[in-house]
């Protein structure tokens, strides 16, 4: 289980990922519309569905 230090910094660097590093306001945004899962899965990209699979054991 992620700690909420651990989720938080997951939004920020989605943020940063999405091209806006220094938002205060992206990652609650997102923290919001996207899962936790969900954007673990976004930082992969761009990645293959096989490479994501593999990383994430999600079967494709």
């Amino acid at each position: 289980m992620l700690s909420e230090e651990d989720i938080t910094q997951t939004y920020i660097a989605l943020s940063s990922h999405f091209g806006q590093p220094k938002s205060e306001i992206l990652p609650k945004i997102l923290r919001k519309i996207v899962t936790i899962e969900e954007a673990k899965i976004l930082l992969l990209l761009p990645s293959t569905p096989e490479e994501i699979s593999k990383k994430t054991n999600i079967l494709t």
